[in-house]
């Protein structure tokens, strides 16, 4: 924006004085939808002036040069605790996708749908990725007004390599549901390229094509331990103060060599091992976390050894088949070590 002294003049009309030329510039983001912004100098100069911009975009949003695996759209590297894209921005669509040399989902096993007009896009892991990675498609997030009923699919290919023969790992497709969700569970290897396949509905009408919004996200959750010597140790619990565990996982956990939980049978078990506070009293709480729900089932057990190798024996459990959080509230506990066991119900 330039602003300048501008004097009436009967017998001139406008006499512009370049003496107070003043010049400001400003960015704007650019959106699918129309934008009103303002533009103003700023106090203190010569010469003082404002404008209003607005700005439109027309046309089909990021044309479909992705149609392929070896033009996919980079997201990035994927990093622990990290998220690529914002599915809620939108700005993605599929209206110029093909099929043409493209694998196809219905080809592998439990498989239903087909490719018809999918687009590429891929990210590569980093070296310290999570066990917990959630790719999220969004159907017409901006609501622009044209929906698509999503399907995903991930694949990578046996050299690394766009050229390489696709590997396919997983995919997701829930019919009647436009928006779709990928979790990945102990799937995704560290320092690895992975191609999203996103494609519409078929037989549906209207939902073959149209916008979306698209993000891969490191959930940071890491894999708990296993077994009774791999449990994560809280340490000790302080007078009035908490311990807290980091984002935890059972995904990959199983319940080989775990003691019997009176009230629950142990399925997919991880461990935890803390200390009580002098009061001998602590509160337990377990909370599920809304990107993949459990039904939490607690039981607290000591050690003959007071180390993990000793024979278990079961001090208390609590599992409420209502509620996917668990609390385990306890009194009068010596201060030793206690090893929490955490599993999920058959329900979830």
């Amino acid at each position: 924006l330039r602003a300048f002294e501008n004097d009436p003049n009967i017998f001139a009309g406008c006499d512009i004085n370049p003496d107070c030329l003043e010049l400001t510039c400003a960015s704007f983001p650019v959106s699918l939808t129309p934008a009103t912004h303002i533009i103003e100098m700023p106090d203190g100069l010569s010469s003082d002036g404002w404008a209003q911009i607005r700005i439109e975009v027309s046309g089909t949003p990021i044309d479909a040069v992705n149609d392929l695996m070896c033009t996919a759209q980079d997201m990035g590297t994927l990093t622990f605790g990290q998220t690529l894209g914002d599915a809620a921005a939108g700005g993605m669509s599929n209206f110029c996708g093909t099929n043409i040399g493209d694998p196809n989902p219905f080809d592998e096993p439990g498989v239903s749908w087909h490719n018809n007009v999918g687009i590429w896009y891929r990210f590569t892991t980093g070296p310290d990725i999570s066990d917990a990675i959630r790719i999220r498609a969004l159907n017409d997030p901006l609501g622009l007004g044209d929906s698509i009923s999503l399907q995903l699919g991930l694949y990578t290919t046996d050299d690394g390599t766009c050229t390489g023969t696709p590997q396919w790992v997983a995919g997701a497709y829930t019919p009647l549901d436009y928006d779709e969700d990928l979790l990945l569970q102990c799937t995704l290897q560290p320092n690895t390229t992975y191609y999203v396949l996103v494609d519409g509905v078929v037989d549906q009408a209207g939902t073959l094509h149209g916008y979306f919004g698209l993000e891969v996200s490191d959930l940071g959750a890491v894999q708990g331990g296993d077994l009774r010597c791999e449990a994560e140790d809280l340490g000790a619990v302080p007078e009035g103060g908490q311990v807290i565990s980091q984002l935890t996982t059972n995904f990959c956990a199983d319940d080989v060599d775990d003691p019997l939980a009176t009230g629950f049978p142990a399925q997919q078990t991880v461990w935890f091992r803390f200390v009580p506070p002098p009061s001998g009293h602590v509160r337990i709480l377990a909370s599920s976390h809304p990107a993949d729900p459990i039904g939490l089932q607690l039981a607290l057990y000591t050690s003959s050894t007071d180390d993990c190798t000793g024979n278990y024996f079961l001090q208390d459990f609590a599992f409420d088949p209502n509620d996917e959080d668990e609390v385990l509230e306890l009194s009068c506990l010596d201060q030793r070590p206690f090893f929490l066991l955490v599993d999920g119900s058959n329900a979830n």
